[in-house]
């Protein structure tokens, strides 16, 4: 008895690692539930530069230092080489299982440095924090923004501008979803009083969000009730196009008749789980992965990718009308 209780002890303690380690070890056990029949298998279109676009990937849930999170990194610095991207977005769970304890953590070098080394991959990464981050010391991966150029994260939530060659601009607002919800009342009230103020300044051009936690979801966690109430509101009124989240280890694509955005989830990086099709599913793979992302004047177009480099879905998103 002794034995049994010391072995079920471990398995406790340690559960969450090996929930994450069930999709690195066997991927091919993941499944998407309900996904509609497909009439026909078509070739689509691969990623291209153009000098009227900002691009940029979407990566998540990836810092297991295991093989798939290499095989995706491997798939994303190929595309990146056909066709360059301006940054990178990371939307959470940086680091498993229990995040990094300070800025000069071994886990930068050999779960972030040596594994995203590729050239085209040098570029800016925007992060936020995920829960599994939340495990070690948030504020060290913002103090590594201090050691790596890189690595841009000046606060735990923090935007940053951009400006398509047309002059339109481009607004993006990192959020610390964990924190709103399981953060202390004042600490919630400040960040949505922030995001209402950043939001509501901003000119009228293109506004994104990034979180870790999904608002929508067909997966394994499916909606997100509290942010749900508490984001969904201003996303509606300052003309949100879309959400990029994470945590759902999983790519899916979500628009719901009742929001003026959609919802991006890329957290594939390191591992997988099974998803389904929901009522508001435009697209969802349970496959290792990361989403590409162009953004034109009038429209933004994204690339979901495996990390064998073939490319399961493209979707095309319209700028939203104006709030009335």
């Amino acid at each position: 008895m002794p034995f049994v209780a010391l072995v079920l002890g471990i398995v406790l303690t340690r559960w969450s690692t090996f929930w994450l380690l069930q999709g690195e070890l066997v991927p091919e056990a993941s499944r998407v539930f309900w996904a509609p029949r497909s009439p026909s298998v078509e070739a689509l279109p691969a990623p291209e530069a153009t000098d009227t676009t900002l691009r940029w990937l979407v990566l998540g849930d990836w810092g297991t230092g295991g093989q798939i999170q290499r095989r995706v990194a491997r798939a994303m610095a190929e595309v990146a080489r056909r066709a360059p991207v301006h940054w990178i977005l990371s939307t959470g769970d940086n680091f498993y299982p229990s995040g990094v304890r300070s800025a000069d953590d071994p886990r930068w070098e050999s779960h972030f440095e040596r594994v995203y080394a590729e050239s085209s991959l040098r570029v800016p990464w925007y992060p936020v924090l995920g829960n599994h981050d939340y495990r070690g010391h948030p504020d060290a991966q913002v103090a590594y923004s201090q050691r790596n150029r890189l690595w841009r994260m000046p606060a735990r939530y923090y935007t940053h501008e951009h400006t398509l060659p047309d002059g339109t601009p481009v607004l993006f607002v990192a959020l610390d979803t964990q924190e709103l919800l399981t953060g202390p009342d004042t600490a919630r009230r400040r960040q949505l009083q922030w995001l209402e103020r950043t939001l509501r300044r901003f000119p009228r051009g293109w506004k994104f969000a990034v979180g870790h936690h999904p608002l929508r979801s067909a997966g394994a966690y499916g909606e997100n009730a509290q942010l749900l109430r508490l984001l969904k509101p201003l996303f509606d009124r300052y003309g949100v196009a879309a959400y990029f989240c994470g945590h759902e280890h999983d790519l899916q694509l979500l628009r719901h008749p009742d929001d003026r955005f959609v919802c991006v989830i890329s957290g594939a990086g390191g591992g997988v789980r099974s998803t389904s099709y929901g009522p508001f599913t435009l697209f969802a793979a349970a496959q290792p992965g990361f989403v590409y992302a162009a953004l034109g004047p009038q429209t933004l177009r994204l690339w979901f990718i495996a990390a064998d480099g073939s490319i399961l879905a493209v979707e095309t998103v319209p700028r939203p009308e104006p709030h009335p």
